[in-house]
């Protein structure tokens, strides 16, 4: 038998190239007719109908179908930056970029609070002014009384460990000294009679006339009280306190009583004196002070980031990771900020790291100090920060955590002087930047799915019996490693069975592109797998090692493959 096949390629050598979604089974007719018999290239003196098989094979040695290609899967197409907020395109290079501004929970004005305190002194009258009864001075008399020294404390906070000085609000009510003078048992009946007072207060008391508004000289007052009141209040302000161990208040006393007065004396009479130091309010207190500074722990999630590639397995590591911190603070309390960073998958820990910071403080109360931190493998080029801290970072996105921890345990530094004002605070923030700089471990898988490849008449023709060979052409302008492997996938998205072995790319190179030959096998014992054939699922694993690391990946950075189907033997209708 003469096949077709043997002797209409020797005429015409053409070869039949169509593509699966246009050819049906309707239209496989004409166009076979038309190709075969209305030709210019074959001869009339051939007869089909005087004995010559109509057995025919079309693609002489073989049939060539196209079966489609992928989209040019570039970087951008996986790193949406649109939509995922952690990616940003800088200088025409991606970074993944996290950031965070935490409030610090500082102390309140209230832990260090200086509390209220009083000191009660009882002055006694001479022996004289002792009777029960009204006693009549014809002429001017004065009794100097004994003067009093009463020592006291502050009441302190036990937050305060130390006490250097405090400056003090001395608005409204707040921060006053209050000096009750009354008397007992000893009333003006006649005349005039008045208690010549002189307070003098502590050098560390900085202390204001309650009529004037002055600052006292020498801290000494003076004020004339007539008995006719009872009780006398003098209200004082104090401004400034330095600290001491203990401070003393004297007091001194001088009793007049003028002609013709007449002063009336019950048992015990005497003068009390009632020091009382109430509603301190600070504006900054200087001391050493166990400074109670919280700062809440967080997480990162990392899940948008892991999700741009395919699979569990990937090893998302960066070569050149980094970690910024920003201080912002008006505390004058110097501290050491342990940072514990954690990577976390599945809800459990996969790694952690740990390291300090030194929070330094401004040098003038009512003044900010910002501070800036690094951490990484080297600085940014420009970086302008104080403190880089050269500790690794990479693994800690290496394993595609769902999220990264934080905490910072701050640890007050007690060697020097604190300084406190009552709006104090503390801000923190930090800035994960990581740019697309493959380390040499790095390891990812991105996929994309050829749709409606093969229909029911590419199965016929391709899967009848026989071998069909897949191949076609991968371009790329990635300088990383590239494996590329294809899954034969049924109707519904699932695989028929048949994984084609993984196939080599080769790197690109910045500027240009490669091409690659591939080629993959349909065996006989697959074939029967192939019936139910519709789609291909390609994946393609991207890899990096010692020589190219640090390869910075870029939007237009892409991967292409082009694919075709090969039917050796060509097809044959009857």
């Amino acid at each position: 038998m003469i096949k077709l096949y043997n002797w209409i390629p020797a005429l015409c050598n053409f070869q039949l190239e169509f593509r699966f979604k246009t050819l049906t089974n309707k239209a496989l007719a004409p166009c076979l007719f038309f190709l075969i018999l209305g030709a210019g290239c074959v001869d009339d003196t051939y007869d089909l109908n005087n004995g010559i098989s109509t057995d025919i094979s079309l693609g002489g040695d073989s049939l060539y179908l196209p079966l489609g290609e992928t989209d040019s899967l570039r970087l951008s197409k996986f790193i949406d930056d649109q939509h995922i907020s952690e990616i940003v395109l800088e200088n025409g290079a991606y970074y993944i970029v996290y950031s965070d501004t935490l409030k610090a929970s500082v102390p309140s004005p209230d832990d260090y609070k200086i509390n209220d305190l009083q000191v009660l002194s009882d002055i006694s009258l001479p022996e004289g002014l002792s009777a029960t009864n009204d006693i009549p001075y014809p002429s001017d008399v004065s009794f100097a009384l004994t003067p009093v020294q009463e020592n006291f404390s502050l009441n302190l906070s036990s937050h305060i460990e130390r006490l250097d000085s405090a400056l003090l609000d001395i608005s409204g009510a707040y921060s006053q000294l209050v000096v009750d003078v009354s008397f007992q048992n000893l009333r003006l009946v006649q005349g005039d009679a008045a208690v010549n007072f002189e307070i003098q207060f502590p050098k560390e008391l900085k202390v204001y006339d309650p009529i004037t508004g002055s600052e006292l000289v020498n801290a000494i007052y003076s004020r004339t009280l007539s008995l006719s009141q009872s009780s006398h209040r003098l209200n004082f302000k104090v401004k400034r306190i330095t600290g001491a161990d203990s401070y003393q208040v004297t007091t001194r006393q001088t009793l007049q009583i003028k002609k013709n007065g007449v002063i009336h004396v019950d048992q015990n009479p005497g003068i009390r004196i009632g020091t009382k130091l109430c509603n301190v309010r600070y504006k900054t207190i200087y001391g050493v002070f166990d400074a109670a500074i919280n700062v809440q722990s967080g997480k990162t999630d990392l899940r948008s980031l892991t999700d741009i590639f395919d699979g569990d397995d990937n090893v998302l590591s960066f070569s050149e990771p980094r970690i910024f911190v920003t201080t912002k603070t008006n505390i004058g309390i110097p501290a050491t900020a342990n940072l514990k960073l954690a990577s976390v998958k599945n809800g459990l820990v996969t790694q952690s790291m740990e390291t300090k910071l030194h929070v330094t403080s401004p040098l003038l109360p009512f003044n900010e100090k910002t501070s800036k931190f690094g951490i990484g493998p080297v600085p940014l080029p420009g970086w302008d920060g104080e403190v880089w801290d050269y500790t690794p970072i990479g693994n800690l996105i290496k394993t595609s955590p769902d999220y990264i921890t934080y905490a910072f345990d701050p640890v007050v530094d007690k060697s020097v002087q604190h300084f406190y004002t009552r709006d104090a605070y503390l801000d923190i923030m930090y800035v994960a930047k990581v740019p697309f700089a493959v380390a040499s471990d790095f390891s990812v898988s991105v996929s994309d799915t050829l749709l409606d490849v093969f229909d029911q008449d590419i199965r016929e023709m391709l899967f009848g019996n026989g071998e069909v060979e897949l191949f076609g052409v991968a371009s790329t302008d990635l300088p990383l490693r590239i494996s590329m492997s294809m899954v034969i996938l049924d109707a519904n998205m699932l695989s028929t069975g048949i994984t084609l072995d993984p196939r080599q790319i080769s790197p690109g190179v910045k500027g240009a592109t490669t091409q690659t030959d591939i080629s993959f096998l349909v065996g006989e014992d697959q074939i029967a797998k192939m019936k139910t054939a519709e789609h291909i699922l390609v994946k393609f694993t991207i890899t990096s090692d010692e020589v190219i690391q640090n390869t910075i990946l870029k939007p237009d950075d892409f991967v292409h493959l082009k694919l075709k189907a090969r039917k050796k033997g060509g097809i044959h209708i009857d």
